[in-house]
């Protein structure tokens, strides 16, 4: 829709990380059940197309611990893939074989412009962006 900007959240890459989940379906109840009575969320989802994945590795998250979000368990897909290491890098060939999952993600980037984006992870303060690796790193 054109003048309606597409933002988009991405949650639980890894699925022993839950707390982006967490804080995207709350976010989800929360925009939901405010909408027509907050004056703000109503005008920002009259104006914005917002895109909510809470969970992009459900498998993970089936297999996870509560409380242990270190070590492997629950960070990969059933297939044994790290979703976050499947898409492709502007610096370096990815002969992983790719995911569902990440295929999916690519295919839904493709047909929307997002103008903005975050992915949650859990456990460390962390922020990337587009192609910021370089050749060398």
């Amino acid at each position: 829709m054109i003048g309606k900007p597409n933002v988009k959240y991405v949650a639980n890459m890894h699925g022993n990380e839950a707390v982006g989940r967490e804080l995207m379906l709350h976010l989800i109840e929360y925009l939901v059940t405010n909408y027509g009575y907050d004056q703000y969320v109503t005008w920002l989802l009259d104006n914005t197309k917002i895109h909510i994945m809470p969970c992009m590795n459900p498998d993970g998250f089936a297999v996870s611990e509560e409380g242990q979000c270190q070590g492997g368990k629950g960070r990969y897909n059933v297939q044994g893939f790290d979703l976050n290491r499947n898409f492709p890098d502007y610096f370096k060939e990815n002969n992983v074989r790719p995911q569902p999952e990440t295929e999916a993600v690519k295919d839904w980037i493709s047909r929307i412009q997002f103008v903005l984006s975050a992915n949650f992870h859990g456990g460390a303060l962390v922020a990337s962006y587009p192609f910021d690796n370089t050749p060398n790193s």
